[in-house]
Parts: structure tokens; sequence; C-alpha cells
């Protein structure tokens, strides 16, 4: 493993700025840290002779060359290991009441007794030398469960040197960790108290800082499984030089300079960046940071397995199979490698075989809906793992595109624990299923209701991104597919009814073939299918028609819409997203309508006060808003009469459907589809205008009522966006 780095420095009175800064720049409130480091340091002779006596003669040659590696490493006495123990107690982080960064667990008041403490073991190499734009390093850390932790560290020849404490706060963006704290002088005490004592923890504000002006460290970094991949190395640097300039008006990130660090700062400096290096000096002649340590002799139960691998060098280590990483606070992503089986030479065009995952490869083991830990799923059909290995082993790209609503990435503190637990039940889960596998895929989880939710292809776009395959004829359309369950089928004696099409839809948007779980692995005929909204269909139909309703017996004229009298009010009456916005701007702007919406000045009773005042002021107003019952629209007729100007309504007879297509398809097009900018309308939008709806009659006062019948108008580029498939599930 390798971190990468950028460091800065922020004086006391900007922490509270700092805090600030950072709380917007990660769109997260601080994460309150406090941790108590334990420092080891290497023994000298004979101290090696005790580690290589731990199972080393059973050791394989590869083995024993990473032990003789350990001998001469220990030997220089170059490195320094630590013990971290995280402090964290029941309390959360939270939200102040003026939108102010604050902290739940203050660094004093905090009962000893209520505080857990979850111990780790960290080895972190001096940054590389160089002129570098960020800091490089290996590091490696093991979680530690219970168990006598200074004779664990005893057996493998390190002896307890001093503790110190580091309290601050932690932000999170995208896979980069900030953190921003500074480091606490703790009381030297004996090694076999440093575990357990936490005496000092109901007292921090006490605790003397290392750096006596009360200075703040601020690091930036990003762990990667392989440093010395050049595509890992650069996405990671880009990450951090980006955050470095969008915080360059707060503070300098740089990175760590080795010289300044031994030389130019002052000691208190120096400790304080080697407590980050663990790289020492030549030990120093006279002067002890702590009393002399009793050597006990200690018999070995370490296995020589877990000698070779604590202490194997990350950069020799086999990478991390399974990788995650997310875009956006919004898709999750994760790459499963296997190391033993090299990728096949590709050539282009390359064949993809896409699929779903609940219900399609993997299926609940139990009576649940939906399969949700790592042990709570099977195969979806026991010829699953062997189709999915032929398509490999036939050069096929394999990829997960599945929709995952259950997960939450977004930064709210009163779901924060059930979200958390979400997540990582879904990569257990995916862990689990993958290693089962054991084959090169890529895992796409699309977590909100976003340009990545099926059926849209966002997921299908940072696929071909991930794997530079966006050029023209990169893709074997032809042989290309998706495979998934939601396909606008009924209901079976074997099934129950599909949830929705998306998954169909999403093959169409792409182009590429489709397949149900039980088409390709069980090899079934196709069933019937309905799609539950085809846009396609909308634009086949014939040219619809503006009419005109001015009797009582509903009698249409089909005429374009005008201005019937010099000063007039118009109230729409349609479904959001049903075309009222635009029919206002396209043909009721140009003959001098001024426009009044809900919308914009958010309450019934602005919109009145401003109707009224244009009214007063002898112009036409057109009320565009949805108007869905008798008693909203009596508002605006008794308006009409109090101002003895004339009412119309402008009916739009746009399905539900329909206008929740166009207002998703106005979301997720903002640069071309979406000049006011909205954002998509939530599902009870839709059904609140249903259960309100009432047909729009003349006897409510109207001098007439003119229909719009739904005709989609715009470029080429543009009917094309909107004939794609753009809602998962519709709300009615």
């Amino acid at each position: 493993m390798h971190e990468f780095a950028l460091y800065g420095q922020v004086r006391k009175h900007d922490h509270r700025r700092m805090l600030q800064q950072l709380a917007g720049f990660s769109r997260m409130q601080p994460q309150d840290a406090k941790e108590i480091h334990l420092v080891f340091k290497a023994r000298q002779p004979p101290g090696v002779d005790l580690v290589q006596s731990i199972g080393a003669s059973h050791l394989a040659s590869q083995q024993q060359q990473d032990m003789q590696r350990v001998k001469n490493m220990l030997n220089a006495g170059l490195y320094y290991v630590q013990l971290v123990g995280e402090v964290s107690s029941e309390k959360q982080p939270r939200l102040a009441g003026n939108g102010d960064v604050t902290m739940a667990n203050g660094n004093g008041g905090q009962n000893p007794q209520e505080s857990r403490m979850s111990w780790s073991f960290e080895f972190k190499d001096t940054p590389d030398a160089g002129k570098q734009a960020v800091s490089s390093r290996l590091i490696s850390r093991t979680s530690m469960t219970d168990g006598d932790f200074v004779k664990f560290l005893d057996q493998f020849g390190y002896d307890y040197v001093s503790r110190y404490m580091v309290v601050g706060s932690r932000f999170y963006d995208h896979d980069t960790t900030i953190f921003l704290h500074k480091v606490l002088q703790l009381p030297q005490i004996a090694a076999d108290e440093a575990i357990s004592d936490r005496s000092f923890l109901s007292n921090i504000d006490q605790l003397p800082e290392l750096d006596s002006s009360g200075g703040y460290a601020l690091q930036a970094s990003i762990d990667v499984v392989d440093g010395n991949n050049p595509e890992l190395k650069e996405r990671a640097t880009r990450q951090l030089l980006a955050i470095k300039e969008a915080l360059r008006q707060a503070v300098d990130l740089s990175p760590g300079d080795r010289l300044a660090l031994d030389t130019r700062l002052p000691i208190t400096s120096r400790l304080f960046i080697r407590s980050y290096t663990m790289k020492r000096s030549a030990p120093p002649q006279a002067g002890s940071v702590s009393p002399p340590l009793i050597r006990r002799k200690i018999e070995s139960a370490t296995t020589s397995k877990a000698v070779a691998s604590f202490f194997k060098p990350a950069s020799q280590k086999e990478p991390e199979k399974l990788v995650w990483r997310t875009v956006n606070h919004s898709l999750i992503i994760g790459q499963y490698n296997v190391p033993q089986k090299p990728p096949q030479p590709r050539t282009l065009p390359v064949k993809i075989a896409a699929f779903d995952l609940d219900d399609t490869l993997v299926t609940p083991n139990s009576g649940n809906k939906w399969a949700r830990t790592a042990v709570s799923w099977k195969w979806w059909d026991p010829s699953v793992p062997g189709r999915l290995k032929s398509l490999h082993d036939d050069g096929y790209l394999l990829v997960i595109l599945s929709n995952q609503s259950a997960i939450s990435l977004k930064d709210n503190p009163k779901t924060l624990k059930k979200d958390m637990a979400s997540l990582a039940n879904f990569k257990n889960q995916a862990s689990s299923i993958l290693k089962q596998l054991d084959l090169p895929v890529s895992i796409y989880a699309a977590t909100g209701q976003d340009r990545y939710r099926k059926p849209r292809v966002g997921m299908w776009e940072e696929m071909l991104e991930d794997h530079d395959l966006h050029a023209d004829g990169a893709v074997d359309m032809a042989h290309s597919f998706y495979v998934g369950d939601a396909a606008g089928r009924d209901k079976t004696d074997k099934r129950r009814k599909d949830h929705a099409t998306s998954d169909r839809d999403l093959a169409a948007n792409i182009g590429i073939q489709f397949h149900t779980p039980e088409e390709f692995f069980l090899d079934e005929t196709t069933e019937p299918y309905e799609h539950v909204f085809d846009p396609t269909k909308h634009l086949e139909l014939a040219k619809p028609s503006c009419s005109a309703v001015n009797d009582a017996q509903a009698s249409l004229i089909s005429t374009p819409f005008t201005k019937n009298s010099p000063h007039e009010l118009v109230i729409f009456c349609g479904s959001p997203g049903a075309g009222k916005s635009t029919f206002y701007w396209n043909v009721l702007q140009p003959l001098g309508y001024e426009r009044v919406n809900q919308d914009i000045l958010k309450t019934r009773d602005k919109c009145i006060k401003k109707a009224k005042e244009l009214l007063q002021a002898g112009l036409s107003v057109a009320v565009d808003n949805t108007n869905a019952d008798i008693e909203t629209r009596a508002y605006w007729v008794k308006v009409a009469r109090e101002f003895n100007v004339p009412i119309r309504c402008v009916r739009f007879t746009a399905s539900t459907r329909l206008a929740e297509h166009n207002d998703a398809v106005r979301a997720m097009n903002p640069n071309t589809m979406n000049p006011e900018n909205r954002t998509q309308l939530p599902g009870i939008a839709f059904r609140s205008f249903v259960q309100r709806f009432q047909e729009p009659k003349l006897e409510e006062g109207f001098e007439d009522i003119y229909k719009v019948d739904f005709e989609f108008k715009g470029t080429e580029e543009q009917k094309k966006l909107w004939a794609r498939y753009w809602v998962s599930k519709f709300s009615t």
C-alpha cells in the first residue's frame, strides 16, 4: 500500500475558519478524531535473532528472503512502528443550528469509561525524496484484536519507547482523507500500563501541546493499493493537486521536504514529523524519553505465516483483489482483479457482457426480498458462475451494473450510522460474490436518482471511461449484451411480476442486445412484455392539435391561441412536466403576458399578490402553476372578478407518466434541455397531482378552456435524447 499526500500548516487563530472551509469543500461536517500513538522501535541484536527464530526455518524460499530483509532492516535500526488506538464514543457529529461547524465530542468533558478503543499496528516509511508534485511513501496498517499487544510486539523484536496523542477533525472527499490536527504530549509510563491507561481522556484540554504556538497540521492523503501503477499514481496526484488548488486561498499544501523535515524545523516540529514518517536518526547518546525497560524472556507463539505476512514490504505484497472507489458521492465502483490470471490481450472492438446483480446473478438464500449481507445470497442458478467463466474465456469484459437505492452516500448526520452499515453490507456481499467467482469483474452501483441510475446510461459511460473504450468502434455493439430481470413481464407461476422495465430500457438506450436471466442462463423462450412507458410512441403519433372549448357543449375548435382581450388572466392546469412553462415562453410571453409562477414565489399568497399588482398595472397575467382542483382555481376566478377581467384556462393533457418522463429528461440534461436549471421532482409531486386533479369546466367561471396536447419540439440531437428511456420506476 502507498500513501500519496500533501501537507500544510494552520495557525491557531485560523483553526475555526479552516474547519469551515473544509466543511464547505467536502460538504460534510467534521468527524472528531482522537488517537493514542504508542511508539515502538526495533531492538538491536540479539533482538533480530529472536525475530528470525519465530518459525523462520519453516518459511518458503521467498519468505526467507523477506525475513532476511527484515533482519537487515532491524540491524540497521532504521524503523519505528506504532500502535495506534482510535478513541470513539457513542456520540456522533452533529450540525450546528446556525450552519456553522461543530463537534459533538469536545476535547474535554468525555468520560473515559464511555470511550471505546480500537487498535491498529502501523508502519509508514519516510516520504520519497525528489522533486515530486506530491509526497509518496510505503505504508502498512493491520487491525489488532484482543490480546497483550506489548507482548506481541516484543515477540517481533520491538520495544516500547513513548506515547503521544493526536486530536483533530477528519473530512472525506471521494478517496481523499483530509486531517486537520495537532499533537499532545502524554505522561510517560511503563509499557504494561500504556495500553490500558485512559485517565487523561477526561482532561484532554490540560495536556501540553507539542507545538507551543497552538498551530495545527493539515494532511490530505490518498491510500493506493499499488503506488507503482502509473495510472493509479497519476489519478491520486490529480486528486490531491485539485484539492490543493481548491484550498489555496486558505492553506498552502505542499509535498514533504526531507531536508526541511530533518534540519530546518524546530525540534518539536521534527519530532512531530517523525511521528508520521517513523524513520529515525542515529540513537541519542544520552538522555531517554522513558524509563529503561526490563527485558523479559518470552516464548513465541507467533506463526511463521504471520511473521512473513506482517513484515512483507507493501511493494512485494499481492495487490488487493477488490478495490473500491466512489464518483460524485453517488456511484460506487469496485474492480476485482485476479493477479495470478493476467488479463488477456485486448483486441478492439471489445465484447461486453453486462449483468444486473439482484435476481439476475444472485438471489436471497432465505425468504427475504433482498440479499444484503455476505452470507445471505446464493447464485440465481447453479449455472451462473460457469457461464460467466465461459464468457471470460471467450474474451468478454464482465461488468455488473446495478441500482442500489437502499444505499445512501449523502452527508446526513441523522442517518449516518444506517448509511454506513448499508454501504458496508453491500461491499461485503459484493466481495463475497466476486471472491467466489474469482474472475476479473467491474461492478457499478448507482445509489442516487441521478444520471447513473438505470435506465440512464451514466454507469455504462463511466465503465467505458474506466476501460478506455470511448472511441468509436472500441465496443463490439453487435455482440455485447445486458442481462437483467426488470423486463416488463407479467406474473407467472414461477416468479412475480417484473417491478419495472429499467433493465430492458437500459439495453435499448445503449443499443445492445437484452436478455432476461431465464433466457440467458436457462435458454427459455422470450416472454411477452410491455414497456411501462415508451417515448418513441409519442413521437410516432400524428401532430397533436390545440383546441378551445368555449361553450357548454364543449365543442372543439382547432385554432392557435390568441389574446382575446387587452387585459386578461390566464391560468394553466396540468401535471408538473406537462409543458406549461415551455408553452408560456413560446406562446404567451410573445403576446405580452406576464408570468406568475409558484416555483419561484414559493407560496400561493405571494402569487396572488404578484398577479394583483400586475393586473392593477393594466397587464395581462399567465399563472404558470398546476392548479389541479376546483378549490385552487376558485382563488383565481375571484381575482379576475375583483379586477373585472376575463379569465381563461389552458388545460395541458399530457399524462403523468409522459410528464414524469419530461421532468427526468429536463433534470438529467441541464446543458441542453433545462434552460431554467430545474432539479428533478420527487414522485410525490406527480402522485399528488393525480389525487387532486379535477377536470376544469366552463361552469367554474372561465371564458374558454384551451386544451394543449404535448408535442416534442427541438433539434435532432435533443430529439434523440428525449426518445431515450429515463425513468427507473414511475410514481403513478
